[in-house]
């Protein structure tokens, strides 16, 4: 009976334990995307929006989102490099590596993972955007899709549908 109750308990603990592993893996992959955006150069939605709007400096705008998330809504012409293919795409989409590349993702933290990425590469002048597309339409700046010019409105930001 003893035995019993011994191996119900390891196998108790076994279930449970990947709980606790993922809480602390969890907290592990915030820590490291928080750190990546501290690390990675970055410029704030204004400042590229004032970028943009001079229109003196040649720059790639790059969204390193997925597919359905660069279809639903894009900022400007930003050119699609999809963060899982991006150290193939880029190297035959950005082809001189001291353009300027300012790159974003929804949030910033994709970004400021491929901006170090892309640093680490070799390329020279790579820049993320904070807060991501989120931030971009937060501050009221137009995306674009397929039918043309939007602007979301704060509220309308991360809602499912009911």
């Amino acid at each position: 009976m003893r035995k019993l109750f011994l191996v119900m308990g390891m196998l108790l603990a076994l279930s449970v334990a990947p709980v606790w592993a993922q809480g602390t893996m969890e907290a592990k992959v915030k820590a490291f995307a928080k750190a990546q955006r501290e690390k990675a150069p970055s410029i704030s939605v204004a400042e590229l929006k004032g970028l943009m709007e001079k229109d003196e400096v040649y720059f790639e705008l790059v969204d390193i989102r997925t597919a359905p998330e660069f279809q639903a809504g894009r900022i400007g012409d930003a050119l699609h490099l999809d963060r899982n293919k991006l150290e193939w795409l880029a190297s035959k989409k950005l082809t001189d590596a001291q353009t300027p590349i300012y790159i974003y993702c929804k949030g910033g933290s994709r970004g400021a993972m491929a901006t170090l990425r892309l640093l680490e590469i070799g390329y020279e002048k790579v820049v993320n955007i904070e807060g991501g597309v989120e931030a971009w339409a937060k501050a009221g700046y137009p995306l674009f899709n397929q039918l043309g010019e939007y602007r979301m409105t704060p509220e309308g930001m991360g809602k499912k549908p009911q």
